[in-house]
């Protein structure tokens, strides 16, 4: 994201909203989710809160006004205006070392996010987040990964994505799981370590894969999954445990 000269005033001018507890002449420098946000970064969220560690964050009409905040009736459409209006987007990808990308992948894309406004028009949520990507990764062809939207799209040390496989926005995959041909993950998806997820696979927005569990073929998993546990079927079912002393090398 470009450096940025901005002010709590001129979010709360284009705003047209007055409602709230905030210091005009704070600085904002950046976006960030708002359990994350830190001084300088502006959020938004549809739950209440009571703290908020950012210097402004964009909270419900009904909510209890708490220090740099400004009430909406939408909070996220406003969030969205804001991040059109003075925010771009920049430098959405990070390699380490000896990283392997098969051919026709694409990697910081931004991730189906949209919210309509008062007219029921979609309006896209940005996207402010990064693919990091660590050492000693592997990924096939036709891969798409897509960046955050105010966190980062992590994926681990010595992971192995394999051909066309879809990886939501905010999605984290640990050190050494292996994600085989057409699996999709949809957004914030934690995949832990050792994990296997087989091909065709797709995990449901915001579920979590224990370390070293599996995921059967064309499983659709819609709960969490604990860890060294084996699920498949539609919806994922247990049907049995993983055996972590020992070691299988599989290929497709």
């Amino acid at each position: 994201m470009k450096k940025i000269s901005l002010k709590v005033s001129d979010i709360i001018d284009f705003l047209g909203d007055e409602v709230g507890n905030y210091d005009r002449d704070a600085e904002i420098t950046g976006v960030a989710s708002h359990r994350d946000a830190k001084k300088g970064d502006i959020s938004w969220t549809s739950m209440k809160v009571n703290e908020f560690k950012g210097s402004l964050i964009i909270i419900p009409a009904d909510s209890d006004i708490i220090l740099n905040s400004v009430l909406c009736k939408h909070p996220r459409l406003a969030f969205i205006k804001v991040c059109q209006k003075f925010f771009n987007n920049v430098d959405n990808t990070i390699l380490g070392k000896n990283v392997k990308i098969g051919s026709n992948c694409t990697i910081g894309c931004e991730g189906f996010g949209h919210g309509k406004d008062e007219n029921g028009i979609w309006q896209r949520f940005p996207h402010f987040g990064k693919v990091i990507i660590g050492d000693n990764v592997e990924i096939g062809s036709n891969v798409i990964i897509n960046r955050g939207v105010l966190g980062d799209t992590i994926i681990g040390n010595n992971v192995r994505i394999w051909h066309s496989v879809n990886i939501g926005h905010n999605s984290i995959i640990y050190d050494n799981a292996v994600i085989l041909n057409g699996a999709i993950l949809c957004g914030s998806v934690k995949v832990e370590s050792g994990v296997w997820i087989s091909p065709g696979a797709i995990i449901k927005n915001k579920i979590q894969i224990g370390y070293n569990s599996q995921v059967g073929l064309g499983a659709v998993v819609v709960k969490d999954v604990p860890h060294s546990t084996i699920v498949a079927g539609n919806p994922a079912r247990v049907i049995g445990k993983v055996d972590e002393n020992t070691y299988n090398m599989r290929s497709y």
